[in-house]
C-alpha cells in the first residue's frame, strides 16, 4: 500500500545536518511515510549516512542534478504518496508528533494544500530567530511574501495540473509554485509548528533577480481567470445601480438594457472566486 506522505530532502553535501534531520523523522509516532533522499552527486558522506540507517522507509537516490528544484522535481517523479512534504536537509520536524497530528488533517481534508507554521532558528532578512512564521496566507498575504516551504503539504496530483518547480529560478521557485497553487486550489492552514527552519541557507539571504523580473507577468498569468471574475462582478454591479437609475428616471428601456446583462454576468460569476 502506498504510503499516506512521500518526506523528500533535496542534499548536497548535507553530512553535518542530515543525521538531525532524519532523526527527527524517524522518531516520529506516525509511521504511514516514506523518505526520499535525492542527492545531488555529493563528495562527502551524504550517501553513507543515509544507507547507514539502514531504514526501509529511507530510499536514496544520487545522480547528477540541476539544483535543488531540478532534485525536488526528481523527487515529486519518484515519490508515491498521496502527499508531498519537502524538507531541507539542515531542517528538521518540530517535535515527534507533528505528521500524527497533520496525517489527522490530511485524510480529511477537502484543500489541495495543507500548511502550518515554522520556528526560525537564525536569523534571514525576512525574519528574526525564534520567530513563528508566520499563520494564515490569504491569497491577497501570498502576493506580499511566501509561505515557507518546510511547513506545507501537498496533495501529489496538483503537480499534473500546475507542473513542476521552473528550475530557471534559482531560489524562489518554490514561491513560484505556491503562487501556481493558490490561483488554482484550496489552501488549509493548521495552527502547529512543522518544522524548525534553520536559517542560512540560499533562500536566506539570495534575491531572485529573474522570479522578481517575471513576478507582475506571472501573477497575471496564473490569476487572470480570477481578476476577469473579479472585474466582471464589479461591472455587472455598476450595470444594475445603472438600471435602477434609470427606472427611477423613468428610462424603463435604458433601465432593460442594463439590467438583463448585469444579472446575467451576476449569476455566472456568482460562484467564482475572487483574489
Amino acid at each position: 500500500m502506498a504510503p499516506l506522505i512521500s518526506i523528500i530532502i533535496p542534499t548536497y553535501n548535507s553530512a553535518k545536518t542530515l543525521p538531525d534531520c532524519l532523526d527527527s523523522i524517524i522518531s516520529q509516532t506516525f509511521i504511514d511515510y516514506e523518505v526520499l533522499i535525492i542527492n545531488g552527486l555529493s563528495n562527502d558522506d551524504t550517501v553513507a549516512i543515509a544507507k547507514s540507517y539502514n531504514n526501509n522507509k529511507i530510499k536514496v537516490f544520487s545522480e547528477k542534478d540541476n539544483g535543488i528544484y531540478d532534485a525536488m522535481n526528481k523527487g515529486i517523479r519518484l515519490s508515491s504518496g498521496a502527499w508531498l512534504y519537502f524538507i531541507g536537509s539542515d531542517d528538521s520536524l518540530f517535535d515527534s508528533n507533528v505528521l500524527k497530528s497533520v496525517s489527522d488533517v490530511l485524510q480529511n481534508s477537502k484543500s489541495e494544500m495543507v500548511y502550518g507554521n515554522v520556528i526560525i532558528n537564525g536569523t534571514p532578512q525576512w525574519g528574526y530567530d525564534g520567530q513563528i512564521y508566520d499563520g494564515e496566507f490569504s491569497v491577497g498575504t501570498l502576493l506580499r511574501k511566501n509561505i515557507a516551504h518546510q511547513a506545507i503539504f501537498y496533495k501529489k496530483d496538483i503537480f499534473d495540473v500546475i507542473g513542476n518547480y521552473n528550475i530557471t529560478y534559482k531560489v524562489c521557485a518554490d514561491y513560484d509554485i505556491n503562487l501556481r497553487v493558490a490561483s488554482k486550489f484550496k489552501m488549509r492552514h493548521v495552527d502547529l509548528i512543522i518544522a524548525i527552519f534553520n536559517a542560512g541557507g540560499m533562500s536566506t539571504h539570495t534575491m531572485d533577480e529573474l522570479f522578481f523580473s517575471e513576478f507582475d507577468t506571472n501573477v497575471f498569468k496564473y490569476y487572470k481567470n480570477k481578476l476577469f471574475a473579479t472585474y466582471m462582478r464589479s461591472f455587472s454591479n455598476s450595470m444594475i445601480n445603472g438600471a435602477k437609475r434609470s427606472i427611477k428616471s423613468g428610462d424603463i428601456v435604458d433601465a432593460l438594457g442594463l439590467l438583463f446583462p448585469g444579472y446575467y454576468h451576476k449569476v455566472i460569476n456568482k460562484f467564482k472566486p475572487t483574489v
